[in-house]
C-alpha cells in the first residue's frame, strides 16, 4: 500500500499512474523486470487501471464506485460484465498512456 500513500494521504489512480513507465498492459501489475505480479505486491512498479484501482481504493465499495465511473464514461454497460470490456479497452494495442491518464484526470480518480 505504500505506493498509494504519501504522508498518510491516499493518492488517486491518476497520481499513481503519473508516467508511461508506471502504466502496465496485459497484467494487473508488473515488477521492475516487466514480469507480471500482484497489484498489491511491494515489487510492483507499474499497474493497469484495474490494478491501480485495487491498490488506490482497497475497500471493495470504493473500488466498485471507481470502476463504475470508468464503465459509465466508456459506456460499457453494467458491472461485472463491463470488467472484461474496460480491461480490453486499456489493453488494446492502439491504447496510449495519454488516453488512459486523460480518462483518470477527467474522472478525477
Amino acid at each position: 500500500m505504500e505506493h498509494c500513500a504519501h504522508n498518510g494521504v491516499r493518492m488517486k489512480m491518476r497520481e499513481l499512474l503519473n508516467s508511461p513507465s508506471r502504466w502496465a498492459k496485459d497484467a494487473a501489475a508488473r515488477d521492475k523486470f516487466g514480469s507480471p505480479c500482484s497489484s498489491l505486491s511491494a515489487d510492483a512498479t507499474s499497474w493497469c487501471i484495474v490494478g491501480a484501482a485495487s491498490l488506490c481504493y482497497p475497500l471493495r465499495w470504493e473500488r466498485r464506485e471507481v470502476l463504475e465511473k470508468i464503465t459509465a464514461h466508456l459506456d460499457l454497460g453494467p458491472l461485472p460484465e463491463a470488467h472484461l470490456q474496460y480491461v480490453s479497452w486499456q489493453d488494446a494495442p492502439e491504447r496510449t498512456f495519454d488516453e488512459v491518464h486523460s480518462l483518470l484526470e477527467k474522472l478525477d480518480i
